[in-house]
């Protein structure tokens, strides 16, 4: 940790002052910032889309829950135990999907600082 931050020194050091701004939007944001930041851009919309889904799988997992509990016969528990379960799945893979996408966002980044290190020390051998 503490060779991270003397590179990251030498590396500011060595950057013009707008490169080391650029340098710095490029440092790891929190995950609330990561979380808004699913509902930017171009794929924004896919976003929203997954968000509606997912309440959508949580009112319905409720519902099932309630009617479980009126449920009489075994078969009625059965059927709606797995509309729960089903909606279960659904919500954890639409969650999976979505920290799928902030994490590509955070590689994207990192590949942004990688090539940004890597022209600093080319600039560096001429």
């Amino acid at each position: 940790m503490k060779k991270e931050k003397n590179i990251d020194a030498l590396i500011k050091e060595a950057l013009s002052k707008e490169e080391a701004e650029y340098y710095d939007k490029l440092e790891e944001k929190p995950v609330l910032k990561q979380f808004v930041g699913l509902y930017k851009g171009k794929n924004s919309w896919m976003n929203y889309m997954v968000t509606f889904y997912i309440l959508a799988a949580i009112v319905g997992c409720i519902y099932a829950g309630f009617q479980f509990a009126d449920a009489v016969s075994t078969k009625e528990m059965l059927a709606w135990s797995l509309v729960m379960l089903a909606t279960f799945i659904m919500i954890a893979m639409l969650k999976i999907w979505s920290w799928m996408q902030m994490d590509k966002g955070e590689l994207i980044r990192e590949i942004k600082r990688l090539e940004l290190q890597l022209s600093v020390i080319a600039g560096k051998r001429k």
